[in-house]
């Protein structure tokens, strides 16, 4: 660590890493909100914190990451996404959306575990078929949305989504390929900067052009 100072809430390190050729980072900590920016720009690049930013909050008695570094494909909630059929990314739920998922979750183990015990059994599937058949049937007629819900409505609450009033998504730009455009210009004529190519005396037809005595098509 070569230097670290505390200005407005923020402590600033500048840090120098051995095994990056020992270049140097600088490492940017408000102790207010514990949010973090590092130089090395490794968070925004991957989506995980720096070895600098760790130093930086173990030196200013942090023993946590903040909350705002943890992406939600790091937690272990992130599986629930497929066991619950919700193909959104995980958010921050409120309690009740977070027990209807948990409880949605239970209930489909509970039917994959009463289709495996019954192991093929005729009559436990046909004690399972009836069973289901008489609960759907309850679940119609007790239902306060019925038949009249809009299918958006039903669809918005099977997968977790809503649907976007207002779109803004605009069309791509227009490319226009047609015609000639300008050629590659070489190395050679950018070192020239911009000036024309002289020509030179080819020693085969003695005359100034732009080929020499290797390639050269006329008489000798």
């Amino acid at each position: 660590m070569e230097d670290m100072f505390v200005a407005d809430e923020v402590k600033s390190l500048k840090l120098r890493d051995p095994f990056l050729k020992n270049k140097t980072f600088e490492v940017k900590l408000n102790l207010t909100t514990h949010d973090i920016d590092c130089s090395c720009k490794l968070y925004t690049s991957v989506g995980y914190l720096c070895s600098h930013s760790f130093l930086c909050l173990s030196l200013s008695a942090i023993p946590f990451i903040p909350r705002q570094y943890v992406n939600n494909r790091w937690l272990k909630r992130a599986e629930e996404r497929f066991s619950t059929l919700v193909l959104s990314e995980i958010a921050n739920l409120n309690p009740e959306e977070d027990a209807k998922r948990t409880k949605t979750r239970d209930c489909w183990f509970e039917f994959q575990g009463c289709v495996s015990d019954a192991s093929g059994d005729i009559e436990h599937i046909d004690f399972i078929h009836k069973s289901l058949t008489v609960m759907r049937n309850h679940i119609k007629d007790s239902s306060k949305l019925g038949d009249t819900a809009p299918k958006h409505t039903s669809i918005s609450d099977f997968i977790g989504l809503q649907v976007v009033e207002e779109v803004t998504i605009l069309p791509p730009n227009q490319s226009n390929n047609k015609g000639c455009r300008k050629r590659i210009i070489g190395a050679a004529e950018k070192s020239l900067g911009g000036k024309k190519r002289q020509k030179r005396k080819c020693r085969k037809c003695k005359e100034f052009a732009f080929h020499d005595s290797r390639n050269c098509t006329g008489q000798s």
